[in-house]
């Protein structure tokens, strides 16, 4: 097993493990105050890069695949991103309340 894989748990089990929508519409994983963007999936398997992996080079990833998930380079190099995505809920929860009405 890889050196760099700390965790491997239980999606249903974790109540930290939410998922909100991008601007452009695209999943994002919330894993502990942490956005990750989608990048790539391959045979079921879902691959995930922070959010800041473009603007500040942070290598923390993350893979899902049904109900497991597995974080690789846990350690970021900036602090949570708790506001931005306490906005998009908000955004999200507005939008699925438009779409009801």
């Amino acid at each position: 097993m890889n050196g760099d894989i700390i965790t491997l748990m239980n999606i249903q089990q974790k109540e930290n493990i939410q998922y909100v929508l991008s601007q452009k519409g695209k999943p994002q994983l919330v894993y502990n105050n942490y956005l990750f963007n989608l990048d790539t999936v391959h045979q079921g398997r879902k691959f995930w890069h922070c959010y800041n992996y473009r603007n500040n080079k942070c290598h923390a990833r993350a893979i899902t695949e049904e109900n497991c998930i597995e974080i690789r380079h846990p350690c970021h190099n900036h602090e949570p991103h708790t506001n931005m995505i306490e906005k998009k809920k908000l955004k999200n929860l507005q939008a699925d309340f438009d779409t009801c009405i």
